[in-house]
C-alpha cells in the first residue's frame, strides 16, 4: 500500500561529525541527517526502510548519489537520526562544486519534495582551494596536502569547448583547448540492405522492397509487386472454385441450388388444417383434419392431456396444440370422438388422459398408473379396465370399480391401477359407466406417453 508521509515542520541539517581538524586531517565523507517525521499530524513511529538519494536538480535529472538505510526504528517524538555516506561515501565525486538535491524514500514512497544541500564546515573549508590561483600558491604545503600532495600540472584544466557537428574531438591540450577532426566515412560500413555514399547511408532498393501501395479492385487479385512497390493486377477466374452439393457457380457467384435445398417454409395452416407437403419455394399445402364427429359430441365433454374440450372434438395431431376443428356439418362424424394425445411432462400427477369424471394420471414415477377424480364424492358410477405388457414383454392386467360414493378426506382423490415394479410400456384402458365409453391405448417411451383416446357418445 502506497504510504504518504507529510514532513510536518521537518528539520534537515548536515554537519560533520567531527569538529574542523588541523592542515593534514583528511576531510570526513560522512555527514549527519537529522528529521522529524509525521503521518496525519502525529510522529511516525515503528521500523521503516529509509533510502536517500542526491540528485543534480529540484526535479528530475539524474541521482549522483544513493544509499539506503533498511530496518530504522523510529523513537516516540517521530525524530529520525541517520549516518550518510557510511556505505556509500559522501566524497569529491559526488560534491564537485555542482547544486544537490536530497530526497529521502520511507518504505519505498518518496516523501516530500527534494532539499538543496547547503555548505557543511569541511565544504567551506574545502573552497580554501579557488585561492590557488598561482603555481607559487599551490606549490605551498597547505595547497600541496589539499591536493594529495600533486603539483599542478598532474591536473587537466576544465575542457570549456567542444567539436561542431560532424567532427570529433582529436586531442586535448593542458589549458583544456580541444582539436577537432572530420568523422571519416571509412570508419563505418554498409551492411545487409544498405549503402553508403559519403556521409549518407540509404536502403539497397535491390535487396529492400519499397513500400508497397497499389491495390486491385473487386474481382481481381494481385499477381506481382515490382521493386518500385506498384502492384500487377489479374482476374480471379472462378474456373478456381468448384461448386459443392447445393450450389451453383455462374462465373463468379456462387447461389443455392434450389432442385437441393428447400426454400425457407413460410406458409402456415388454418384451424383445423394441417401441413401435407411444402414446395420448393417454401410454399405449404394444407388438408383439412376433421374427422367421425357428430352432433352428440359436439355438446359433450372431454378431457385428453389436461385440456377441457366442450366443442368440435374432433382432432387429428398432437393435444400441445390449443386449435380446435371446424364444428360445422358435425352430423356427419357418428358421434365417435378420436383424439391423438401425448403427454411428456414426466411430473407425479400429471395427466395422460381422461374423460370429465376421471382421469389417467402418473404416480411418483413415470412407470406408475393412477386414476385419480377431482371432487369427493365422485357422483358417478365409474369403472377401468387395463391390459398390457411391461418393459419385458410379459403380460399385465389391472381393474377398477369406483363408486358415486367414493370420496377422500382431501381432493383430488387418487387410486392405484398398477404399481412402480410393473414396468408398463403398453396398455389398453377402458373407461366406462360415465354417460358414454371411452378407450385408450398408450405406449410408453421413457417418460413420454402416446397414443389415441376414442370416445363414444352414442350410448
Amino acid at each position: 500500500m502506497k504510504l504518504w508521509i507529510p514532513l510536518a515542520a521537518a528539520l534537515f541539517a548536515f554537519t560533520s561529525l567531527a569538529s574542523v581538524a588541523g592542515a593534514d586531517s583528511p576531510v570526513p565523507t560522512t555527514m549527519s541527517f537529522v528529521a522529524r517525521l509525521a503521518e496525519g499530524g502525529a510522529p511516525l513511529t515503528g521500523t521503516h526502510d529509509f533510502q536517500l538519494d542526491l540528485f543534480d536538480s529540484a526535479s528530475g535529472g539524474l541521482s549522483k548519489w544513493s544509499e539506503a538505510h533498511p530496518g530504522v526504528v523510529l523513537p516516540v517524538d517521530g525524530v529520525l537520526f541517520l549516518e550518510l555516506g557510511t556505505s556509500v561515501p559522501l566524497d569529491q565525486t559526488v560534491f564537485d562544486g555542482s547544486p544537490r538535491f536530497l530526497e529521502l524514500a520511507i518504505d519505498g514512497v518518496t516523501s516530500g519534495s527534494r532539499i538543496q544541500v547547503g555548505s557543511a564546515p569541511y565544504a567551506v573549508r574545502a573552497g580554501t582551494c579557488a585561492t590557488a590561483t598561482t603555481a607559487t600558491t599551490a606549490t605551498t604545503a597547505t595547497n600541496a596536502t589539499q591536493l594529495a600532495s600533486h603539483p599542478v600540472g598532474d591536473f587537466q584544466l576544465r575542457i570549456a569547448t567542444g567539436c561542431p557537428s560532424g567532427s570529433t574531438i582529436q586531442s586535448i591540450d593542458a589549458s583544456g583547448a580541444v582539436t577537432c577532426a572530420v568523422d571519416r566515412d571509412t570508419l563505418f560500413a554498409a551492411g545487409g540492405g544498405l549503402v553508403l555514399n559519403g556521409t549518407t547511408f540509404s536502403v539497397d532498393t535491390a535487396a529492400i522492397q519499397a513500400r508497397v501501395t497499389g491495390t486491385c479492385t473487386a474481382g481481381k487479385y494481385i499477381q506481382a509487386i515490382d521493386a518500385a512497390g506498384a502492384v500487377t493486377c489479374a482476374v480471379d477466374a472462378n474456373t478456381l472454385f468448384t461448386a459443392g452439393t447445393g450450389l451453383t457457380l455462374a462465373s463468379t457467384k456462387f447461389a443455392v441450388d434450389t432442385t437441393v435445398i428447400q426454400a425457407r417454409v413460410a406458409g402456415t395452416c388454418g384451424t383445423g388444417s394441417a401441413i401435407s407437403s411444402v414446395g420448393a419455394d417454401g410454399n405449404v399445402v394444407c388438408e383439412s383434419n376433421v374427422q367421425n364427429q357428430s352432433a352428440a359430441a359436439q355438446a359433450a365433454s372431454v378431457f385428453i392431456s389436461g385440456v377441457l374440450r366442450t366443442s368440435a372434438l374432433a382432432r387429428l395431431g398432437t393435444e400441445s396444440s390449443t386449435t380446435d376443428a371446424p364444428t360445422g356439418n358435425l352430423s356427419d362424424y357418428g358421434g365417435v370422438v378420436v383424439r391423438r394425445m401425448v403427454s411428456s411432462t414426466g411430473t407425479a400427477g400429471s395427466v395422460i388422459a381422461r374423460t370429465d369424471a376421471i382421469a389417467l394420471t402418473r404416480g411418483a414415477t413415470a412407470t406408475t398408473l393412477n386414476v385419480t377424480f377431482a371432487t369427493a364424492p365422485l357422483g358417478v358410477v365409474a369403472s377401468v379396465e387395463c391390459w398390457g405388457t411391461t418393459s419385458t414383454g410379459a403380460p399385465a392386467q389391472a381393474s377398477l370399480s369406483l363408486s358415486a360414493a367414493d370420496t377422500c378426506s382431501t381432493p383430488p382423490c387418487s387410486q392405484q391401477v398398477f404399481a412402480t415394479n410393473s414396468q408398463i410400456a403398453g396398455l389398453t384402458c377402458i373407461l366406462g359407466g360415465i354417460g358414454h365409453t371411452t378407450s385408450v391405448t398408450m405406449h410408453r417411451t421413457g417418460a413420454t406417453w402416446t397414443g389415441f383416446l376414442t370416445s363414444d357418445f352414442n350410448q
